[in-house]
Formats: C-alpha cells, sequence, structure tokens
C-alpha cells in the first residue's frame, strides 16, 4: 500500500513526522536569527534571548517550530512590558508518529484493508496519545520555571501554560515584542525559535500562543449594507436579466418581503446550482443529510432569528446549536457578527436541508482561540463533517500553529470526520492583504493540510464549458483593480510552502515548491482539490442582520461541498472520513463524477502572469472541478451501506408467500435476499433501483427484517455489504423501517411517528410491531430502542459500548 502522504521537512525523512520534528529543529537551530521578526529588527531582543539561553541551568535545547511572520503594516514597539500576561499551550507529540501517520493514511485510501476502519470514540487517545511518562516530566519542568501550569487536556496532548511576559520568554528561550497592528490594536510576538529542555524536544510539537498578531480571515464576500455605493468595477454573470432581490437590497427588505424577492431570485441558491450540481437527484432520492451532523468552526457570532427566517422562507426545519470554546467569539465578532457564520449556516441547510448543524464558536484572539476550537471539534468526535471559511495564509500563521493542527486534524481522519474549507478570496495571492510579502504566491491554512479538503470558487459563465469559469473579478482588469473599493476576490489555489506531495497527488505535479519552502523536497501539496460557485454576483441569497442580502466567496463554497458530503453519509455504514484519496483515485482514473473548469485562472492581483490557470482535470485555479452529485456520490459510497429505500410492496395480509418487492437506489448486483424468519428468498428480479424476491411459505404473519447483500465496490479482497429494513406486520398491513428510522405504513398499519429527520447516534437496523397493535419500536446499531405509539419502553443498550453492533430485533 502506498503511503498517503510525507510531511517531511527535509529529505533525510524516512518516517513522515516521527523524524520530521528533529530535521525542523536542526533547520531552525542555524537559522534563527537574535532579534528580528519578518526582516525587521527588533530593539532590545537580543540580550533577552542570550540571557535566556545562557540562564543558570538551563543545559542544551532544542529548538520547535518557527513564529509567525509579522503581519503587514504592524510595526513592532521594543520588548514587551515584563509584567504583561501571556497564555500559551505546550502541544505534545503523539507516542509514535510514524505508526499514526501511517494510519492516516491507510484509514484513507481506497483499497487499502484497512480503509474506513476508523477508531471508536476515544480510542485515538489511547492508542496514540503522548506517554503519560512524558507528560508527567513536562508538567514538571514548565512548573520549575515559573509558570502557571493547568490541568493537561483529556487526551493528554495539551497542557496550557501562563505567566509573566518575562517567565515566559525565559522559560521558552525566546524573546517577546509588543505589536502595534495596523488597525491601531496592539499585541505581541515572538522573535525567533522558542526552545525547550532538549531531551524534552522530542516529546513536544510545539507552542502556540508565544505569538498573537495574526488574526484568521474570513472567506465570504457580503454584499454591502441597503443603500450604498455597491461593488464596482467588478465582472458578473448574473442569472436575471432583473433581480428582485437587488431591488429588496436597494430599500433593506425585511421579513416576507425579503423572502418573496429571493424567492423570485431564488435560482442561484434554491434551484440553479442544485440542478447544476445534481443536488435534485439526491433530494428526489431522499437524501438530504438526514441523521447526519456537520460541525461548523467560527470565529464570530449569529443570529438565531437571521436563521430561523431563512428556514421559514425556504421550507427548512434542521436543528441549529451552538458549542461556545474559550468564552466565545470576541466582543467585536459577537452576533450577529459579519455575516460569515449566516453564509455558512444557511448555505449547509441550502444542500443539505435535513442535517443537523453545530455551531463551534471561538475567540480569533491571535493566540490560542482558534487552535481550542478545532480541538474542540475533534475531542467531540460528534460530527462526520467538518466545515471551515475561516483561513490564513501559511506565512502568517507559522509552524508552531500547523503543526499542532497537523494532529488535530490526524485525529479527525482516524475517527472518521472530513474536513473541508475554504481556499481563500484573494486568489494565487493569499497573504493579500492580511499576510507578509502580501503580492507574493501562498496558498491558505487550513486548507492546504494534507487531510483536509480544499474548495475552490467558480463563476457562472452559460457560455463555458461545465457552464462555470475560475472565479476571479479581476480578470483582465488590470493590477488596480484588487487595490480598488470595489475589490471582491478570486479562488485561492497554488502550492504549499509547508507541506511536502502527499500521494494521492503524486500522478500530477503541476508546480514545484515555491521559494522558501521548508518542507525539503522539490514538489508540494497543491490545492485548491475541487471548487463551486463563489462569485458574489450573482451570489446566494442569505439573511444576515436582520434582512436578505447576498453572499459568495469560497466560503459559501466550502459549505456547499460539506453539505454534500453529508448527504453522502446518510445512511451509510461508515463516513467518508479523509476524501482527498478517494476524490483523486476518481479524478484521475477519469471518473464522470467532476463538471470540469477548463477557463480562467485566479491571479487577482494580476501581478504573477496568471501562473495557475485552469485546465483539463485537475489545475491550481479550480481543482478537479464542481461536482457532478449523484454520480459523486455513487462512486464514493458503497451501495450496499447506504440505502436509500423509498418502498415496499407485497400483498397485505399474511407476509409468506407471493413477492416481495424492495425499491429505492444502490440496490443493484444483490447476491442474496434474506426475510428473516421465512429465509433466503429467491431473486426473481434484480435492478439498481428495485429486487424483487419470491417469499417462502409461513404458516401465520410474522415479524421479519429484510436482509441484501451486495458487493460494497472497494476491493475484490473486501468483504460485501450488509443492509437492513425492518418488516413488521401489524396484523392489518405492515410498516417498514429504513436505516435513516424512518417509518412507511403499507394497507391499514396505522403510523405512529419515527426517528426520520431526527439525530441518530447509529443508523436503524430493525424495526418490530407491538403484537396486540399498540405501536412499534425501531432499534439502532447501538442498541438505543423507540418506541412509537403505545408500546411500551422497556429499556435498551443505549449509551452503553457493544463490542459488534446490534442487527437486529424480535418482539415476544
Amino acid at each position: 500500500m502506498s503511503t498517503r502522504r510525507r510531511r517531511a521537512l527535509i529529505p533525510e525523512d524516512p518516517g513522515g513526522r516521527g523524524t520530521m520534528r528533529g530535521g525542523l529543529r536542526a533547520v531552525l537551530a542555524g537559522a534563527v536569527v537574535a532579534g528580528t521578526l519578518g526582516g525587521a529588527v527588533v530593539a532590545g531582543v537580543a540580550p533577552a534571548v542570550l540571557a535566556a539561553s545562557a540562564a543558570p541551568g538551563a543545559g542544551a535545547r532544542g529548538a520547535l517550530p518557527r513564529a509567525p511572520a509579522l503581519p503587514p503594516g504592524a510595526h513592532l514597539q521594543g520588548a514587551l512590558g515584563p509584567s504583561v500576561p501571556v497564555q500559551a499551550e505546550v502541544v505534545l507529540a503523539p507516542r509514535d508518529p510514524a505508526a499514526l501517520d501511517t494510519a492516516v493514511g491507510a484509514v484513507s485510501e481506497p483499497g487499502s484493508p484497512e480503509y474506513h476502519h476508523f477508531l471508536a470514540p476515544g480510542q485515538f487517545a489511547r492508542t496514540y496519545g503522548p506517554d503519560p511518562a512524558d507528560v508527567a516530566a513536562t508538567r514538571a519542568w514548565l512548573s520549575s520555571v515559573g509558570l502557571t501550569v493547568g490541568p493537561t487536556d483529556p487526551d493528554g496532548f495539551v497542557i496550557p501554560v501562563s505567566g509573566s511576559a518575562d517567565v515566559v520568554a525565559h522559560a521558552f528561550s525566546t524573546a517577546l515584542s509588543a505589536v502595534r497592528l495596523a488597525d491601531g490594536s496592539t499585541s505581541y510576538v515572538q522573535s525567533g525559535s522558542a526552545s525547550v529542555p532538549a531531551d524534552l524536544a522530542p516529546h513536544i510539537t510545539s507552542v502556540v500562543g508565544l505569538s498573537a498578531a495574526s488574526r484568521y480571515d474570513r472567506d465570504a464576500v457580503v454584499a454591502p449594507p441597503p443603500g450604498s455605493a455597491g461593488l464596482a468595477g467588478a465582472r458578473s454573470t448574473p442569472l436575471e436579466p432583473a433581480d428582485p432581490l437587488e431591488l429588496a437590497q436597494s430599500t433593506g427588505a425585511a421579513g416576507a418581503a425579503g423572502c418573496t424577492a429571493a424567492q423570485a431570485t431564488g435560482g442561484t441558491l434554491q434551484s440553479s446550482v442544485a440542478a447544476l450540481y445534481g443536488f435534485s437527484d439526491l433530494f428526489a432520492q431522499g437524501r438530504t443529510g438526514t441523521g447526519q451532523t456537520i460541525a461548523l468552526y467560527e470565529l464570530e457570532g449569529y443570529s438565531a432569528a437571521d436563521v430561523e427566517q431563512f428556514e421559514q422562507c425556504f421550507g427548512r426545519s434542521a436543528t441549529v446549536s451552538s458549542v461556545t470554546v474559550d468564552g466565545g467569539p470576541l466582543p467585536s465578532a459577537a452576533a450577529p457578527g459579519s455575516g460569515e457564520a449566516a453564509l455558512d449556516i444557511e448555505n449547509t441547510l441550502s444542500f443539505a436541508p435535513a442535517t443537523r448543524v453545530v455551531v463551534y464558536e471561538g475567540p480569533n484572539d491571535g493566540g490560542v482561540g482558534p487552535m481550542d476550537v478545532y480541538r474542540r471539534i475533534a475531542d467531540d468526535d460528534a460530527a462526520p463533517v467538518v466545515a471551515t471559511s475561516w483561513g490564513i495564509c501559511e506565512a502568517a500563521n507559522g509552524a508552531a500553529a500547523e503543526q499542532a493542527e497537523a494532529q488535530i486534524f490526524d485525529q479527525m481522519a482516524l475517527d472518521g470526520q472530513t474536513v473541508v474549507a475554504a481556499s481563500g478570496d484573494a486568489g494565487s495571492e493569499d497573504c493579500y492583504p492580511q499576510g507578509p510579502n502580501a503580492t507574493s504566491l501562498a496558498v491558505d491554512d487550513p486548507g492546504s493540510q494534507p487531510t483536509v479538503t480544499s474548495v475552490g470558487g467558480t463563476a457562472l459563465s452559460p457560455s463555458a464549458p461545465a457552464g462555470q469559469v475560475v472565479w476571479n473579478s479581476c480578470d483582465g482588469l488590470g493590477a488596480s483593480c484588487a487595490r480598488s473599493g470595489g475589490r471582491q476576490g478570486a479562488g485561492g489555489g497554488g502550492v504549499s510552502s509547508t507541506w511536502a506531495l502527499p500521494s494521492y497527488q503524486a500522478a500530477r505535479v503541476l508546480s514545484p515548491c515555491p521559494a522558501g519552502a521548508t518542507t525539503g523536497t522539490s514538489d508540494c501539496r497543491q490545492v485548491p482539490d475541487v471548487a463551486a460557485l463563489a462569485a458574489p454576483s450573482p451570489g446566494y441569497p442569505i439573511v444576515w442582520d436582520g434582512r436578505w442580502t447576498t453572499a459568495g466567496g469560497t466560503s459559501a463554497a466550502a459549505p456547499l461541498w460539506a453539505a454534500l458530503f453529508a448527504d453522502a453519509d446518510q445512511g451509510c455504514n461508515t463516513p467518508l472520513g479523509s476524501v482527498d484519496p478517494a476524490l483523486y483515485a476518481l479524478g484521475d482514473a477519469q471518473a464522470p463524477v467532476f463538471g470540469d473548469v477548463t477557463t480562467g485562472d485566479n491571479d487577482f492581483l494580476q501581478t504573477n502572469g496568471g501562473q495557475y490557470g485552469a485546465g483539463t482535470g485537475y489545475d491550481l485555479a479550480s481543482g478537479w472541478g464542481s461536482p457532478e452529485s449523484g454520480a459523486l456520490v455513487a462512486a464514493l459510497q458503497p451501495a450496499g451501506g447506504c440505502p436509500s429505500v423509498v418502498g415496499l410492496s407485497a400483498p397485505f395480509g399474511p407476509l409468506s408467500g407471493g413477492t416481495l418487492t424492495i425499491t429505492g437506489s444502490g440496490l443493484g448486483g444483490a447476491s442474496a435476499v434474506d426475510v428473516g424468519a421465512l429465509g433466503p428468498a429467491s431473486i426473481v428480479a434484480d435492478t439498481p433501483t428495485s429486487i424483487t424476491v419470491s417469499l417462502p411459505t409461513a404458516p401465520r404473519p410474522i415479524a421479519v427484517d429484510v436482509t441484501v447483500v451486495t458487493p460494497n465496490g472497494t476491493s475484490p479482497a473486501s468483504p460485501v455489504d450488509r443492509y437492513v429494513f425492518g418488516v413488521a406486520h401489524t396484523g392489518a398491513g405492515y410498516v417498514l423501517g429504513a436505516a435513516d428510522g424512518g417509518i412507511f405504513a403499507f394497507g391499514d398499519a396505522p403510523y405512529e411517528g419515527s426517528m426520520g429527520g431526527h439525530h441518530l447516534d447509529q443508523r436503524v437496523v430493525g424495526v418490530v410491531a407491538d403484537w396486540e397493535g399498540r405501536g412499534y419500536w425501531e432499534v439502532a446499531a447501538d442498541g438505543g430502542i423507540f418506541a412509537f405509539g403505545d408500546a411500551p419502553y422497556e429499556g435498551s443498550m443505549g449509551g452503553i459500548r457493544l463490542v459488534a453492533p446490534v442487527v437486529g430485533i424480535a418482539g415476544t
């Protein structure tokens, strides 16, 4: 089996991240220039660094990953006041980084014997968590140098520390400098490399929070408030000659008036894009994200009233809830925020209308807050799909944060979580205008992480192939366009400076590593992986701050893809997990699952000669292109593990003799059908949408489970997949229970309710009727029992860790 990717930072690294940190320390140790940051001299820093390094008892030191570069427009103000409080997090390394890297590759690569064999809840920490002795030794040293040491997180990977600036600087042999940011606010930054005692260095990945000047950027473009001059100088391709929503925006219409205008405009979100990308076909199959959960990463608040108004207008009724991390968003980003969170939530609900959305909200504080939000999502492990529209260019983020993030994303991959990220809205110059060397080629973190799916942007163009071009609102308008007040943006893309080329991209290397890359290799990670409509005009209708408006950006495209993955996971035995290896395998095989975007480039600033242009197949402006949703879902998930059953027909009365027909999707290729107590049934007809069997004769009506066995389509050596539909007779008819908890009643059988549309921890595997006609029960794979009608509840196995899943239920 080929390894998924290498995170090598030096060519000699044979074991991935296991030796990568040592190599990085060696490189940095020879490159640290005391008293410099981002090319600027820091007054008074060098003595502090030397003093810390020469402190009595310091001994040999091991350097940690580099600090982030200084943001543009920031000015250093000298040494940070010695009594200024500083908070940081010491991130410990996994006990066997090479084994972790191999495991992530094995669980993510189609054809691997371990493909989709994800870890059980809590297993990641037990298998890969730091050695308790290393945790204890690190905590003891941190206390010995005068730091206040907080409780180690439950997984053992993070130790929070705090102290005055002079204590923190001395502990990590670095210097902390005050800085005034471009917006006039103040913060602090780390100068040079941090270091720790050499005997502890192999067990520490990084220290996060020693710099707190770089802020994550939102990748949304929201229409200006009513009455503004609008966005001048940007190209667009409106869907309609006259847009009712634009009229509504100009008058600030809210409530019913705005809803009517949005529905009239409608084509962008509710119909045209759904039809263009094939979501309409998924919805017709009942694939709407039922039973799935999507976690949205947010660094600002949102208004629940905005979401409610959007749902009422477009007939949505999904559950949206929040989890607050580190006190939640900063006061300046409180609800309703900038429109980013509203766009993320509402676009998610547009393309996975029955999914459950959990919004994780934390502070964009430049320090530990953004990292803690990712860590909470991973530790909760409650959402098979994770989406983020917040990013930061790699240089502004720094290696310390990137390495800490990588461990979190590895955990998510092994737990079966699919992470989707916006590629950025500054085109191929991702640091513009927030980062260093803002006009240079750069890409966005976390989309550049090898286990994250990066989503680029397109614009509608009826004359172009696939009806789309690369989104670049300054294409052909000159270098001054991006700097004008009317700038919109372009889809991010290019080549990472941090991560080596993953194995799933090895078949096509389109550009070498950029100058200054720290990978130590000639080929680096390429982004984006895929793309979707991001142009703000015509834009997606959303409700923000009580009013209808339109929005775009790769922030709109990322939730769309996240919703697609949730729709794909519905009713399946396993979620998709880290999906890039599967996407590239399909693209390399030229499977008809992408809408290829072949026109345009993402040189937003018009200063890099349109270096990353679209072309046939994969490119650095649009990835593989937009989704052909129906074909893509069928290719990503084995049909046998993802039933979408819409009905069952048989003679009413006793379920014995005659024929039984199951209809739905993904039913073709069945090798066996077992009808519970009736035993095996002979297959009379088998098509992709229905199976008809001849039923054995039974002496009386019975309740049965119908089990269909089909090939799983992943590997000839892999076992078959089974899915079970419970069928229960009530004496006057029968009810069918599908894997998402939906109940279908036939004949005179009463409908008493179902779990369809509700969040399920595990899929439903059976249903049985109460023979006295009082109701029925559903049972899920984790042993949870759901009682309907007057069927009594007698307890369940739900919440108890089972060695193997429950596969059926029988009444007495």
